[in-house]
């Protein structure tokens, strides 16, 4: 089924949502505080982040602020996540609407700054490749496989954002070796279980419950083959590993990386969610639209269980043709707003 509104729709938001005019607000608010006040007001804008700040985090937008005014250098943006489409998805390993709709929401978020400081913004998206390895029985090419998907989609955003807008990837392993890297997981893993164990149970349950949710147990090893018990020792290991990798080495990793963003709260970040509608991870969802009323949309990415729930909605499978990516063919669309809150 082939609709026009539809396409037309994704293609304003691939063409429109990093070019930004400001508005007369926009202008008096920048005479009445000044560039660093306004920047950091956009950042901090309620239109987008959906926890309070916390001062960590006030205190590294301050920093990063105020040193890019200084030294004349662009605002950096970084947001990281693991390298990989979770594996339930049926567009693994390959990225899915889900992807797109989170470079439109923030690449939107970002573009009131772009447009009124010359420098611009630099945008890094982090990828995480060892992790899906160690802790999601990923392998090598399912990863890879996703990450070039990623870069297609970046490829073709970047001919319609301003010249002073740039989003690009890194990798745990820029500006270090595997075997290094390595080497500096198994000293994490060394304080990982005492610390993560210092955490309080609903914590330490979630990470667990995760955990079982996103190894692939029919993956590079044969893990579905293994006992019950192994395969808690299986869940336990994954869970340290993901602490060591994102609470340890990460967590260093971000200095001097500039304003953090995050889909959930932390106390470095800005927790912004996915889009305006939604704060599953991109990269363990499904992208969908849902209609607002006769003519309008919203973006919406879906959690694999939310995903089973809609699938129950009848809903229309729209027909596309101005992404050039395998996947981005067809997208579904629901006819109202979800309310997961519901029972």
């Amino acid at each position: 089924m082939r609709d026009g509104l539809t396409n037309n729709y994704l293609r304003d938001l691939l063409h429109k949502s990093g070019n930004y005019i400001p508005s007369k607000d926009d202008i008096n608010l920048l005479k009445k505080v000044g560039l660093e006040e306004y920047i950091k007001s956009k950042l901090f804008s309620k239109k987008y982040r959906k926890w309070r700040i916390e001062e960590e985090c006030r205190a590294l937008v301050d920093k990063e602020v105020s040193n890019a005014i200084k030294e004349c250098r662009p605002i950096r943006v970084f947001f990281a996540q693991g390298c990989y489409k979770l594996w339930r998805v049926e567009s693994s390993p390959m990225p899915n609407w889900a992807e797109f709709f989170n470079i439109v929401y923030l690449a939107a978020y970002l573009s009131p700054i772009v447009a009124t400081y010359k420098q611009g913004v630099d945008l890094s998206y982090y990828f995480l490749t060892i992790l899906p390895q160690l802790h999601n029985n990923l392998s090598q090419e399912e990863v890879d496989t996703y990450r070039v998907g990623f870069s297609e989609i970046l490829s073709i955003f970047s001919r319609y954002l301003p010249d002073n807008f740039k989003i690009n990837i890194l990798t745990e392993l820029d500006g270090r070796t595997r075997s290094k890297y390595e080497e500096e997981i198994q000293k994490a893993m060394t304080y990982a279980e005492e610390r993560f164990y210092s955490w309080n149970q609903a914590k330490q349950t979630d990470y667990i419950r995760r955990a079982w949710l996103n190894i692939k147990w029919n993956g590079v090893e044969p893990w579905h083959e293994t006992t019950d018990d192994q395969k808690i020792r299986l869940v336990k290991r994954a869970v340290l590993y993901e602490y060591a990798v994102t609470q340890d080495i990460l967590v260093n990793d971000k200095f001097g990386r500039g304003v953090i963003l995050s889909t959930l709260p932390k106390e470095d970040s800005i927790g912004i969610g996915s889009t305006y509608t939604s704060v599953a991870k991109h990269w363990v969802g499904v992208g969908v639209l849902e209609r607002k009323g006769d003519n309008g949309f919203h973006t919406r990415i879906l959690s694999p269980s939310q995903y089973d729930l809609a699938q129950m909605t009848p809903h229309s499978v729209i027909d596309l043709d101005f992404m050039p990516l395998r996947g981005f063919d067809k997208i579904e669309v629901y006819p109202n707003y979800f309310d997961f809150t519901k029972k």
